[in-house]
């Protein structure tokens, strides 16, 4: 599968990125690596969480401390549209890749 040039790609962040969802979680360095190829690859990079808007300030925070490169964070349960979804809980991503990590 190979995706357009500046498609959005939506990434999960507690199981994903961090390994928890505790107020100070350790990162997964080797996931946020691939995120950081796919931005400067031309990707457009959505943090999504399902964390509640209330601790926003917090997670921006964490993003920036763990060097986490992205284009929008987006929070709660709102709906997005993306073209890949790299999750801990979806199938998405390993589906069409036996190892995301080689996606680019």
């Amino acid at each position: 599968m190979e995706l357009p040039m500046y498609a959005v790609i939506a990434v999960d962040l507690d199981g994903t990125l961090c390994y928890g969802p505790e107020k100070d979680p350790e990162p997964i360095i080797e996931n946020i690596e691939v995120v950081k190829r796919l931005y400067r690859a031309g990707y457009q990079i959505v943090i999504y969480t399902s964390r509640h808007p209330s601790h926003r300030k917090e997670t921006e925070h964490w993003l920036q401390n763990n060097d986490v490169w992205y284009n929008t964070l987006i929070m709660g349960d709102r709906k997005i549209k993306f073209d890949l979804l790299i999750d801990d809980k979806a199938i998405n991503a390993n589906y069409f890749f036996r190892n995301w990590r080689k996606l680019i």
